[in-house]
């Protein structure tokens, strides 16, 4: 029989599919923001067992790490843990626990391996201290630990999709976020799930170099960015009417529109190497492709034309890529 006093949970990575960016202050504030993005059957995991004191002892199984404290209070945000130990202080519990995590969402892949462990640690820890835990309010406390404990420029996106899943379509009001599942077909689905290819380029991006470089050109008011971000809320909208209405040659196109606008936010955003697996997949049938995440490297996702995915997979593992089999996750952040 298991020990029903050790909680579990897990929280999925996700793809990206339009409008990224938008999501990030203070374009959010001052034009409001607009996403589509999809979780995906990579999980970031946590295992909480209670402890008869106050202590609290951290193990990141993936990242080779452990921390202690004497308390949750003394936790000190810096170190590898510092998201971790951020998001616990954010709950903070009043009883002590080891709490063990680790992610198969591959770091550095643009798929957000962050913020699932942020989402994950905030659900479980709320339902240690509080027998219950809301998937929305876990998604705002960890972007909370984020951005304002750790003083990180992000956006709230990454973690809405871990913690609702499903493919979601998310309006950015300020600080508000309108998170409305995706009801599409089923056919839909199947379809989307059949020809989408996932593939890691073998460069893990920097997100949080291109976000700060971003932020400096949007306040300069010099660059492209401004029009950029225009141009990505554009393609969640029009996307959001495509895939309601099952157009999926439309859907691809607008991944194609999504990587132009996305180079436009700063030149850092794009390598030789990106753009070699982008045109090597639209020659070899892709009908659209864009860069997951922030750029600068990590994951492409594709929209095969129908039945062109095996010979899609062929020409991009001939570049090196690592092609990421994935289903969507319907169920976002769960605690068992």
């Amino acid at each position: 029989m298991p020990d029903r006093s050790i909680l579990r949970a897990r929280a999925p990575g996700r793809i990206d599919f339009g409008g990224g960016g938008t999501d990030v202050a203070p374009y959010c504030e001052e034009y409001h923001g607009f996403v589509v993005n999809g979780a995906i059957n990579y999980y970031a995991y946590a295992t909480l067992e209670p402890r008869d004191d106050e202590e609290v002892h951290l193990v990141a199984v993936d990242m080779g790490k452990s921390e202690s404290a004497i308390s949750c209070d003394a936790l000190s945000l810096d170190g590898d843990l510092s998201l971790i130990k951020a998001c616990i202080k954010r709950v903070g519990p009043q009883r002590g626990f080891k709490l063990t995590t680790y992610s198969d969402v591959l770091a550095g892949s643009g798929l957000s391996s962050s913020a699932a462990v942020a989402v994950v640690t905030c659900a479980i820890c709320t339902q240690f201290k509080e027998g219950t835990f809301d998937q929305a309010a876990a998604a705002h406390l960890a972007s909370c630990a984020e951005r304002d404990d750790l003083n990180h420029w992000t956006g709230k996106q990454d973690q809405f999709a871990a913690a609702m899943g499903g493919i979601s379509f998310l309006e950015f009001v300020g600080d508000d976020v309108l998170c409305e599942r995706a009801a599409l077909a089923d056919h839909t689905i199947r379809q989307l799930e059949k020809n989408l290819l996932l593939v890691f380029t073998g460069e893990a991006h920097l997100a949080g170099d291109i976000h700060l470089d971003i932020l400096a050109d949007y306040r300069d008011g010099t660059g492209t960015v401004l029009e950029g971000m225009h141009g990505l809320k554009e393609v969640g909208l029009q996307m959001r009417t495509a895939l309601r209405q099952g157009d999926l040659k439309a859907f691809a196109a607008l991944l194609n529109d999504n990587w132009r606008y996305h180079q436009l936010l700063h030149p850092s955003c794009w390598t030789h190497s990106l753009q070699r697996f982008i045109d090597t997949g639209l020659a070899n049938g892709a009908l659209g492709a864009k860069v997951c995440g922030a750029g600068g490297g990590g994951c492409v996702v594709y929209y095969a034309e129908d039945n062109k995915k095996p010979s899609l997979e062929r020409a991009l593992a001939a570049l090196g890529g690592r092609v990421l089999p994935f289903s969507f996750d319907g169920f976002g952040t769960v605690v068992w």
